[in-house]
């Protein structure tokens, strides 16, 4: 069996790596609005995570015409695009 060697490195020759986990933070929204999955509006969200929030029959998106929109969490730590209200719809 060959004999074993040890290396002693000094430590100057190691390098350190800081991992940051970004988050992007819980949604916060009006009782007219619904948050699938319901983790987005309960704990801070993971990179990549997707949530939708939904709205009340009644009620429609202030920044868009739609009933419902997706928000992806960016590496960055912040949702790619604003959260946005449900509005009463007015006929």
């Amino acid at each position: 069996m060959p004999a074993l060697s040890q290396k002693f490195v000094p430590m100057s020759d190691f390098q350190a790596y800081v991992f940051v986990l970004a988050l992007c933070p819980l949604l916060l929204v009006g009782p007219q609005t619904t948050v699938l999955p319901r983790t987005c509006a309960e704990q801070d969200s993971a990179v990549g995570t997707v949530c939708t929030l939904q709205c009340a029959a009644g009620y429609s998106l202030s920044s868009v015409i739609e009933s419902s929109v997706a928000l992806t969490c960016l590496q960055t730590g912040l949702w790619d695009r604003d959260v946005v209200a449900c509005i009463a719809e007015v006929f």
